[in-house]
């Protein structure tokens, strides 16, 4: 157990940021439509090499270790390497990984609300069949009056 919850909340800590990158994923989405599907697929495969998931993050070059710190994949990876090769936990990084992802989230449910709030003003969210339905429904409620 002295080992295993501190992994646990690793992963609760990476499920988080797993959904905030979903968040913003389907924020853009929502925003810019099918053609930003392109970048977001981009952008989880950019985030791989900088959230150091296979490697430790004194690989990368100092200017992309600054960048890379921001992500709290970095922390998590790097905590589990520790847990696992050494048998020790550093609570300091585990927090750090945890505050970085809540920060994160934070961010991503507000870029969801905006994009969202845009896209049902300008009436984004229905697809265009679904605006020849409700063309023609409206049509059939004046023709009835």
């Amino acid at each position: 157990f002295h080992i295993g919850t501190p992994l646990i909340f690793l992963l609760i800590t990476l499920y988080i940021f797993g959904v905030t990158l979903g968040l913003l994923v389907t924020s853009g989405l929502i925003r810019f439509g099918p053609s930003f599907e392109n970048i977001a697929w981009a952008s989880l495969f950019f985030l791989a090499p900088l959230g150091c998931i296979y490697y430790p993050l004194e690989i990368l070059p100092e200017n992309l270790q600054f960048i890379a710190r921001g992500l709290p994949l970095v922390h998590i990876f790097e905590e589990v390497r520790n847990i696992l090769l050494n048998n020790s936990v550093n609570m300091y990084e585990i927090i750090k990984s945890i505050l970085i992802s809540i920060v994160y989230f934070i961010f991503g449910v507000i870029i969801f609300y905006i994009s969202y709030s845009g896209a049902k003003k300008n009436g984004t969210l229905l697809n265009m069949g679904e605006w020849i339905w409700i063309k023609k429904l409206k049509e059939l409620k004046q023709a009835q009056k």
